[in-house]
C-alpha cells in the first residue's frame, strides 16, 4: 500500500526507479549511500596520505634534532653513540630541518581539514 503510493510520485519515464522502488526504500537507501561513498573517497585518501606525510616528518625531525645534538643511534650495540658534525653537515641539517618544519603547518592543517571533513562525511 505505502509502495503504491510512493510510486504515483515517480515520474514515468525513471524506468529504473519504478523497477527497484518494489524492492524496498532500504535498497534505494543503501544505493545511494553505496554512491555517496564512491563519491567521496578521495576525502579518505586524501586523509590517509597527509597523515603518512604527517608521521614521516615527525619522524625526520626526530632523526634531524638527533644529529645535530651529536648523537647517532647504533642498534646493534642498543646505544646512542656520540657523533661529530662538520660545517656542511650543519648547514644541510639546518636547511632541511627548516624545510620540513615550513611545510609542517600545512600538513597539519591539511591533516586536520580533511580528518573533519571525513569525520562529517562518515
Amino acid at each position: 500500500e505505502v509502495l503504491v503510493y510512493a510510486a504515483r510520485f515517480v515520474p514515468k519515464d525513471a524506468v529504473v526507479w519504478r523497477a527497484v522502488l518494489p524492492l524496498g526504500l532500504s535498497l534505494v537507501l543503501a544505493i545511494c549511500h553505496d554512491a555517496f561513498a564512491a563519491l567521496t573517497s578521495h576525502v579518505w585518501l586524501v586523509h590517509k596520505f597527509c597523515l603518512a606525510v604527517f608521521k614521516a616528518a615527525f619522524h625526520l625531525m626526530g632523526t634531524l634534532w638527533k644529529l645535530t645534538t651529536s648523537k647517532k643511534s647504533n642498534p646493534l650495540r642498543v646505544r646512542e653513540d656520540t657523533y661529530v658534525v662538520e660545517g656542511e653537515v650543519e648547514l644541510m641539517l639546518i636547511v632541511v630541518g627548516l624545510c620540513i618544519l615550513l611545510f609542517l603547518a600545512t600538513t597539519v592543517a591539511s591533516y586536520a581539514a580533511f580528518g573533519a571533513l571525513g569525520w562529517v562525511l562518515w
